[in-house]
């Protein structure tokens, strides 16, 4: 789903019939960059999903990966086979990417270790579920008011759209409903 000139959601659906992915994409004339890459064994769903968004696979230059959870990191392995997989940048935080090598196990990363596109949000802070925008899964969420806390950092922003890729797509009072999850933190 096309959000913006540049900005695509893809939807992914796993074959298991779960809840879809919507990694988002990055894009212009020459290049994609994919933001998370879903599951292992996502790959072709990937490819897909960007060829049915107009989306070259063989534009795709770089990944970014939002935390080392595996649904995001999962079909890493897979992209060196993708259509100009060999030239990939990947993109992760530096307290990440021993995980993403490889060289260490996969955690739940804390909220204050992802610094990612708009400061340190935590990447699963919030989750759309139906028509909700919700914060993130308490099963999944080691400390909920630090995963809460820095979402008061999008207030200075004029949001039309919130993309979260669990859930999708929010539209409506986005600032508003932000700020209210955001005071859900407690003070320490």
């Amino acid at each position: 789903m096309k959000i913006a000139e540049g900005l695509e959601v893809l939807v992914i659906a796993p074959s298991n019939g779960g809840p879809p992915y919507h990694p988002s994409a990055l894009y212009d004339e020459r290049s994609v960059v994919l933001v998370d890459a879903g599951l292992p064994d996502f790959l072709d769903l990937i490819v897909a999903a960007m060829q049915d968004a107009g989306l070259s696979p063989d534009r795709l230059q770089a990944i970014v990966f939002t935390h080392n959870d595996l649904d995001p990191i999962g079909s890493l392995p897979h992209f060196p086979a993708a259509p100009g997989g060999d030239r990939l940048d990947v993109y992760v935080h530096e307290a990440d990417k021993d995980v993403v090598n490889g060289h260490r196990p996969m955690i739940k990363v804390p909220a204050d270790r992802v610094d990612m596109i708009l400061g340190t949000i935590p990447a699963d802070a919030m989750v759309v579920q139906g028509d909700q925008l919700m914060g993130p899964n308490p099963g999944f969420t080691p400390n909920m008011n630090e995963a809460l806390r820095p979402l008061g950092k999008l207030a200075a922003y004029d949001i039309e759209t919130v993309v979260c890729f669990h859930g999708g797509i929010y539209r409506g009072q986005e600032n508003e409903r932000i700020a209210e999850l955001a005071a859900q933190a407690q003070a320490d």
